[in-house]
């Protein structure tokens, strides 16, 4: 994902949910920041994993994310892909 911040003061999160039919197994809410060493003016490349432990099959399984902009800052957003990978047998 590439994002531009245009209120720097305010931050973004990235909020993932897990679920099992309605029970919710997991809740993560994860700060997007800009890379300490990146320009303020320029675009920020961001990757990162998150585990879900709670997460032990595929079926009936729905994962949610969104970015939540709780200060409705300014922010441009590109790229933004997500992937999955479960791992059984544990």
């Amino acid at each position: 994902m590439k994002y531009f911040v245009k209120t720097p003061d305010d931050k973004l999160k990235l909020v993932i949910n897990a679920f099992d039919g309605n029970e919710l197994l997991e809740h993560k809410r994860i700060d997007l920041n800009t890379p300490f060493n990146s320009n303020p003016e320029e675009w920020a490349n961001l990757k990162f994993k998150v585990l879900i432990p709670s997460v032990k099959k595929t079926e009936g399984i729905k994962i949610q994310a969104y970015i939540w902009n709780k200060k409705n800052g300014e922010y441009l957003i590109d790229d933004y892909l997500i992937s999955y990978r479960i791992k059984e047998g544990e």
